[in-house]
């Protein structure tokens, strides 16, 4: 069980073997890294996962089992629109996707980057929501989640600047 953190570095592979064995990601589990997440045994997975690291860009191979289940998190960081600066899950299986995605935006992107956060050799089943939102200095930006057999791609389509809720009290002014 793991309510902690799993962090597998750069040409580092966290292995788990056994099929009578399971690693259960709870709810507050968070597994990251640039390294090689290789599990044989039974997966669940309530948790979140984030290639790189918080608010660290890189590629998390993912080999055999990937669960990613409607309780999950995929937390992807995006500090620009070139391969290396965002983060990406390449899995060596064939997953089914149905979990959460948070991006952590540290740039302003364009309308119309594309990003391919998740790449895989068939994705089984694809039931993540259709968009999602970010905020980078004060502007909202939604992004377009558009799936397909072998991968997962990000496209901005919108972009509006984030305003607090003005009430009444907060303003006395009068129109002639």
């Amino acid at each position: 069980n793991n309510s902690g953190t799993i962090h597998t570095g750069l040409n580092q592979t966290f292995l788990m073997l056994g099929g009578t064995m399971t690693l259960n990601n709870m709810a507050t589990g968070f597994i990251s890294g640039t390294g090689i997440f290789d599990i044989t045994a039974n997966f669940e997975n309530t948790g979140t996962f984030s290639p790189g690291g918080s608010l660290e860009t890189g590629t998390m191979e993912i080999v055999n089992v990937f669960s990613f289940p409607p309780s999950s998190t995929l937390e992807l960081d995006i500090e620009g629109s070139n391969p290396g600066e965002y983060d990406v899950a390449a899995i060596f299986g064939f997953p089914v996707l149905e979990g959460t995605i948070v991006v952590n935006l540290l740039y302003a992107p364009q309308i119309g980057d594309e990003f391919e956060v998740i790449t895989a050799n068939n994705i089984t089943s694809c039931n993540l929501a259709n968009s999602l939102t970010a905020v980078y200095e004060g502007i909202e930006y939604t992004f377009e989640i558009e799936c397909n057999t072998t991968n997962v791609t990000l496209r901005v389509t919108d972009s509006t600047l984030g305003l607090s809720d003005i009430t009444s009290e907060d303003y006395d002014f009068s129109i002639y």
